[in-house]
């Protein structure tokens, strides 16, 4: 099992395709996602990789919607489809870095999920030691944002 992704730069296609491979695709459970931009490309990438069934939560400092609109139409497509996608903002600028929790792993992205392949970036696995602090940590953000999008 790889858990060092190396994303080249200049090949957005191919690192989307590799992130979507070796992490995505392998995701259970409930999905947690802190990603400080979210834009509809993190959308498209749910809808493409993950299976409908599991519930989406995601942790943003601020939504990406450009051009205006595209984003709210997009997550409205989703979830008529059938995805469990909820999103929340956490107006604290403490968020940061990249990461992507399930029910057995985290993972670890340098770049927004939005951009992946833009620039080079890596993706890493995590202990499960710091798994389950990040885990803490997410839930309690998660639970003090009382409306989502």
């Amino acid at each position: 099992e790889d858990t060092i992704l190396y994303i080249e730069p200049g090949k957005p296609f191919t690192g989307k395709k590799i992130t979507a491979q070796k992490v995505f695709k392998q995701l259970r459970g409930t999905i947690k996602i802190c990603d400080p931009y979210c834009g509809s490309g993190l959308l498209y990438f749910i809808h493409e990789n993950v299976n409908k069934k599991s519930p989406v939560q995601i942790l943003t400092k601020q939504v990406v919607d450009k051009p205006t609109g595209n984003f709210h139409a997009a997550l409205k497509d989703l979830r008529s489809e059938g995805y469990k996608v909820e999103i929340k903002v956490y107006a604290s600028s403490i968020l940061h870095d990249r990461y992507l929790l399930d029910n057995d792993n985290i993972w670890l992205s340098g770049n927004s999920f939005n951009d992946l392949g833009n620039k080079e970036s890596f993706i890493i696995l995590l202990g499960n030691d710091i798994r389950q602090s990040v885990l803490a940590t997410f839930d309690q953000r998660w639970k003090s944002i009382s409306t989502g999008i």
